[in-house]
């Protein structure tokens, strides 16, 4: 880009210096901001603001906490002296500060919000970035929190759903096709069945229902069933442009599995998949240009910026209004404007061109298919409550943050079974080993104890149901097993450290390597609709039947 390139039409450091300035100067106007009369006269002031802020979210040029005025890490007092603009805000919260002078920032500015102050509430929907991602976090659980306190009032009668394990993903699309949005953010029970027809033992207390989304997500994302397809390199998800040819049904079921991933976020569970950016900006109903196409298809992405910049005469390229694309072997010509295909490119054109290929293939090819998915999630998890997060937030939100998990923080919030505790020395020689792993078998251990090799969003207290380990007897032989739907560790008596350690590193690759291996070509499956009727309900009215 020519900002970075050539520093044109400004320098880095002026546009630094301009988006600090703005962001104070906004989040300042904001609280003086009476009418929506006044609130468009500087309209253009947040526009260029958000513009460079999403800039930089692209492109990170700024200083690391450039954008961030409301933070867990300073008190009012210090943010005020580092930002003179923003004494307003405090001074209208003065009673709150001048209590606890040395409280810290963002605790006041949750404790205003969730008071319905108008103004903090302001700048949480006007400008969210401005507050750090774990007090939006914060805000956001409280909203769902308020939301399931409304759901179950609505419908206190847990709906209980029959699931047969041999055909989770043929039974879990056709039980969950049938409930109500009531229902959806209500409680759902789910009752296993064993291959031999048999219901398995225990009452759902939110593990298996754990289990059975986290299974079916995998399972409804895969691109061998051609709903998602991947991106060339990253193998991030997106919705597939020809999902109709082996799906007649499939806006239907890009519905419901936005509902599924929708009702993971409202739970809390946390799913290993990760989505591409722009379809993720697209749940926060944000719009996606050219430089976003790089992440779905760099090569048409640099043949584009060619172009913009071709200093020659573009009707020697040969363009046309039009593209060819390759569907299933066939090539298949698309016009991009009426009569695209005997319309040349030019000089004069060609940044119209460059749009519509760019639009075409990030808004258009997919564009049911999209707008299904996020009408179903967005019948989970309100529009309102996504705009406070960017798309890299969101896929935090959806699948952890991609850290390691803390291992002292995870100590500190496990449960322990049939005679372990914290200080037992088989647990002791379990953490130190523990420590001493490496990125990718701390994530392998996390995984296989919980389904998902990523940590919760604020640590291991956010782990339900709790992070456990239970003793179990040990035979010859055994492994290490886990119950993800439970984040239960099954862990017999290993009594030497090595032997615990080779025992621990076996069994969690052992479950890894399960893992489905990618694979260049598939060929979709056909999920058939069976209307009959699958639940049993304690109430049927209570889910919507």
């Amino acid at each position: 880009m020519d900002l970075f390139q050539k520093q044109k039409p400004f320098s880095v450091q002026e546009c630094i210096d301009l988006s600090g300035f703005l962001n104070q100067f906004f989040f300042a106007l904001l609280q003086h901001l009476g009418t929506a009369d006044a609130f468009a006269k500087y309209a253009s002031v947040r526009r260029l603001l958000l513009q460079l802020y999403d800039l930089d979210s692209r492109h990170a040029f700024c200083p690391r906490d450039h954008w961030i005025l409301v933070s867990s890490s300073s008190s009012s007092e210090a943010l005020i002296k580092k930002h003179p603009l923003l004494r307003f805000l405090f001074n209208h919260g003065q009673s709150a500060a001048s209590s606890a002078p040395s409280q810290q920032l963002a605790a006041s500015f949750l404790a205003q919000v969730r008071q319905g102050d108008a103004i903090p509430l302001q700048i949480l929907q006007t400008m969210p970035h401005t507050i750090s991602f774990r007090t939006r976090l914060a805000i956001f659980r409280d909203w769902i929190h308020m939301d399931k306190q409304h759901a179950a009032s609505a419908a206190p009668v847990a709906c209980i759903v029959p699931i047969r394990r041999a055909s989770l993903l043929h039974d879990g699309l056709r039980a969950m096709r049938q409930l109500s949005t009531t229902a959806w953010k209500g409680t759902v029970r789910i009752a296993f069945v064993n291959q031999l027809g048999v219901d398995e033992a225990g009452i759902d207390q939110g593990g298996p229902f754990k289990d059975f989304v986290t299974l079916l997500v995998n399972e409804v994302l895969h691109p061998k069933l051609g709903l998602f397809v991947e991106t060339k390199d990253t193998h991030l998800l997106y919705p597939s442009s020809a999902s109709n040819v082996a799906h007649p049904n499939h806006l239907e079921l890009f519905e419901l599995i936005g509902k599924v991933v929708g009702k993971a976020v409202y739970e809390g569970i946390l799913l290993d998949c990760q989505f591409a950016r722009f379809f993720l900006a697209k749940l926060l109903g944000r719009n996606v240009f050219l430089e976003a196409l790089k992440e779905l298809d760099e090569d048409v992405w640099k043949n584009l910026i060619f172009l913009k910049h071709y200093e020659g005469d573009a009707t020697d390229l040969g363009l046309t209004f039009a593209m060819d694309e390759i569907v299933f072997g066939k090539v298949i010509s698309k016009e991009l404007k009426y009569r695209g295909q005997h319309l040349s490119v030019t000089n004069s054109n060609k940044l119209e061109y460059v749009y519509l290929v760019a639009d075409h293939k990030l808004n258009q090819q997919a564009r049911d298919q999209t707008d299904a998915f996020i009408q179903g999630f967005r019948s989970i998890i309100s529009s309102s409550w996504l705009r406070i997060f960017t798309p890299t937030e969101l896929q935090w939100i959806i699948s952890g943050e991609d850290l390691d998990f803390d291992v002292p923080d995870l100590r500190r919030n496990t449960q322990y079974q049939n005679g372990y505790f914290d200080q037992h020395p088989i647990i002791k020689m379990l953490w130190s080993i523990v420590e001493g792993f490496s990125s990718d078998d701390k994530r392998a251990f996390l995984k296989f104890i919980t389904g998902c090799p990523k940590p919760p969003l604020g640590g291991a207290e956010y782990f339900s149901p709790p992070f456990t380990i239970r003793l179990v007897q040990e035979k010859t032989g055994r492994l290490p097993s886990s119950s993800t739907c439970f984040n239960l560790l099954k862990l017999p008596a290993f009594t030497k450290k090595a032997v615990l350690r080779d025992k621990l590193r076996y069994g969690t690759r052992q479950k890894r390597g399960k893992k489905r291996k990618k694979k260049t070509k598939t060929r979709p499956c056909f999920i058939p609709f069976i209307t009959q009727p699958l639940f049993i309900f304690s109430d049927p009215r209570q889910c919507g039947l």
